[in-house]
């Protein structure tokens, strides 16, 4: 296993920064969504500890995120929404969607 592999990239981390830097600096409220991914994707050790490298970052830097599972955590277990390992279907776009809408007018 590869130093790094558990780990943002300092590429994908800078970005991070910039764009949270340029939304603060112009007054523009940001929140990270994450999409569902299949379960056995979230089950994943290296995907879990990827994910903790991104909530601390973006801990560290006061923005909000919302989790996938904070949203809708049965649609990770049909495979039926989902064309591959990352990409949600039609079907799955549109459940999830709704549940993203529910959620943020919910914490608004």
């Amino acid at each position: 296993m590869l130093k790094n592999e558990n780990r943002i990239n300092k590429e994908q981390k800078k970005a991070i920064e910039k764009i949270i830097g340029l939304c603060k600096k112009n007054n523009i409220n940001l929140t990270f969504i994450e999409v569902p991914k299949p379960d056995r994707l979230c089950k994943n050790k290296t995907y879990i500890k990827i994910m903790d490298s991104y909530k601390k970052l973006l801990n560290k830097l006061n923005t909000k995120y919302i989790l996938a599972d904070d949203v809708n955590s049965d649609i990770k277990t049909n495979p039926e929404n989902f064309n591959d390992l990352v990409h949600l279907s039609t079907d799955g776009k549109e459940e999830y969607t709704k549940s993203l809408i529910k959620k943020i007018k919910n914490t608004q």
